[in-house]
């Protein structure tokens, strides 16, 4: 027989069981959702349009916003081509993206590749403007990558000392073009200093490559000059000015770090250098590793320093700087030695450091980038660029035996590269990777 439950009954249950919660979106007509997602499309765009790209649209898509303003990009590899390749199509990128801002190249190693900077430009201009074509390259184009390439900058330093000096030049220069002083770099007003008065203004970068050796007597620099005077037009050089000194050396601030920069000097009135956007260093680990092995704890602390200030530097004057930085491959454990029978017993260490596991999100590549540490604490992201096999039987080929990379290319095995983000302090696009491939001159074509 059933029976009637009590309102008492009733009560508790009601009060047991919650009502369930209701979402907002669910209150909103479709209509209303299109609008919301255009309106939220449109505050937090997938590609921002200061932005800088590779011009690879896998790549692209998959970086979105990585190379942004006002940020500190460490892009590593253990395959120096690549390398060089990717960080050469963002200063293309840069120098037609702002073509009033200049680019300041800090080279370490002295493996910039200018030719290759120019021929990428002419790529890109030639792509972008209608009819042009490799046949017959106007007039238009030549004078477009000749004026991109004036906005550039190469300083050519030698050690810490001359990374540091030639970072506070750069920020000398944007500090005055920002207190209205115009775009007069700190490098030219060290060289008019050092020149004593000695007239010439620099207009322009590569377009005659001047000689980068500097003497090392007097006699032979008076050797040097007469030589110098067939290589160089008369209407190249300002009165009064001396071309072989202002060509061959451009001290920063000290002799161990000098500008070898080839430039071109002109008769025409001086021109100031265009405010700085870009900051590339190639590389930060060639000239800090020597430090490390000296002194541990000094070289961190003379690194600390110097990223900070790089970074206050760049989110200050909203720059996109970019550090390359080269990759090493974790050390396979020595084997231990077996102690001698009558030998007292040795305790075992409480702890044994470990390197860093490797941060990359394919399980096959054991490389890990340089300076890993540091480049964690100060970068706002963090790109690594590895050659891995291309397909499945590619990969049982590659790594059946030892042999390396050059036994891989010897059987035919297919390698392609793979551009990962595996830091970011933003967040969001850690994990994120596209591919590219190797073409026959070295460079990168799309997969």
């Amino acid at each position: 027989m059933l029976t009637k439950p009590s309102p008492r009954a009733s009560t508790e249950s009601s009060k047991a069981i919650p009502a369930e919660p209701l979402l907002a979106s669910t209150l909103l007509p479709s209509t209303c959702e299109s609008i919301l997602d255009t309106l939220i499309e449109a505050a937090h765009p997938t590609q921002a349009p200061d932005v800088l790209r590779f011009d690879f649209p896998a790549l692209d898509t998959a970086l979105a916003h990585t190379f942004q303003p006002s940020s500190l990009i460490a892009l590593s590899s253990d395959a120096s081509k690549p390398l060089s390749s990717l960080s050469q199509h963002l200063l293309v990128d840069a120098l037609l993206r702002y073509p009033q801002h200049g680019v300041a190249v800090i080279d370490t190693t002295g493996n910039f590749d200018v030719v290759g900077l120019y021929q990428l430009v002419l790529v890109r201009l030639e792509r972008e403007l209608p009819g042009t074509g490799f046949e017959g390259r106007s007039e238009e184009v030549q004078q477009r990558a000749a004026k991109a390439l004036d906005q550039v900058r190469i300083l050519r330093v030698f050690d810490f000392v001359g990374m540091r000096e030639a970072v506070g030049e750069l920020r000398d220069g944007l500090e005055r073009s920002r207190a209205g002083g115009g775009g007069v770099s700190a490098g030219d007003k060290v060289r008019e200093g050092s020149t004593e008065g000695k007239g010439g203004d620099e207009t322009g970068l590569l377009r005659k490559a001047g000689r980068t050796e500097v003497a090392d007597s007097e006699d032979e620099e008076e050797g040097l000059e007469d030589e110098d005077e067939m290589l160089f037009d008369n209407d190249s050089t300002a009165p009064g000015s001396d071309p072989v000194r202002t060509a061959l050396s451009h001290p920063i601030a000290s002799p161990s770090a000098h500008l070898a920069r080839p430039d071109q000097q002109t008769s025409a009135k001086s021109t100031s250098q265009p405010p700085l956007k870009t900051i590339l260093i190639d590389n930060l680990a060639h000239v800090l590793t020597p430090l490390l092995k000296q002194d541990t704890l000094s070289a961190n602390t003379l690194a600390t320093t110097f990223l900070s200030t790089l970074s206050n530097l760049t989110r200050a004057h909203a720059l996109h700087t970019i550090l390359v930085n080269p990759c090493t491959t974790a050390r396979a454990p020595s084997p231990s030695r077996r102690p001698a029978e009558n030998a007292a017993p040795v305790p075992e260490p409480a702890y044994t450091p470990q390197p860093p596991p490797p941060p990359s999100v394919f399980s096959s590549n054991a490389a890990v980038p340089a300076l890993l540490g540091l480049m964690s604490r100060y970068a706002d992201a963090h790109v690594l660029v590895s050659m891995l096999p291309r397909r499945k039987l590619d990969a049982r080929v590659y790594y059946s035996d030892s042999g390396g990379r050059d036994r891989g290319k010897r059987r035919g095995v297919e390698m392609v590269g793979a551009v990962e983000v595996i830091a970011d302090r933003r967040g969001g696009r850690v994990g994120a990777w596209g591919v590219f491939k190797e073409g026959k001159d070295g460079g990168i074509v799309e997969l």
